[in-house]
């Protein structure tokens, strides 16, 4: 899924940048307990189920996707098939961070897609100027728009 691709009218420019693995993961975790600085602007924590565990998860390959255009949340998922079945849990997301350090950056946010009680979010995660990994989370129809100059990158499973 290199190069470009056409999403409406648009082309989009998407490139495969790494392939990771999360870990199997009991589910037992909050989000809000790795430790992650959180910015609250967003849905209301019990919303996307902040203070709710996760069922286990078996270890899954994923690959992350880096985006040359200004895109929406809407543009961005487009441009990978099968959406509805490419959504993380709060507990594969966090496993993924702690070992995937190198793979965030201070500029250009990380995106995750998150599904809870039937609603979609998107978490998204950079690094602060401290260094200390920084997470907020979007409600997946928002119109937020992502600079291309920043390079944003998608993690879906794969």
């Amino acid at each position: 899924m290199e190069g470009t691709r056409l999403v409406g009218e648009s082309p989009i420019t998407i490139s495969l940048v790494a392939s990771a693995v999360i870990n199997a993961v009991s589910g037992r975790k909050k989000l809000l307990d790795y430790g992650f600085a959180f910015d609250f602007n967003g849905p209301h924590l019990k919303e996307w189920g902040a203070d709710m565990t996760d069922a286990p998860t078996e270890e899954v390959r994923v690959l992350i996707f880096e985006f040359g255009n200004n895109l929406t949340f809407a543009k961005m998922f487009k441009a990978v098939p099968d959406l509805r079945a490419l959504f993380f849990t709060k507990n594969q997301i966090g496993d993924f961070l702690m070992n995937n350090r190198p793979l965030l950056r201070f500029n250009a946010p990380l995106f995750f897609p998150l599904r809870n009680n039937g609603s979609f979010f998107v978490v998204k995660a950079s690094l602060t100027d401290t260094g200390k990994i920084r997470i907020r989370v979007l409600h997946f129809d928002d119109e937020c728009g992502w600079l291309g100059i920043a390079k944003p990158r998608l993690v879906v499973p794969g």
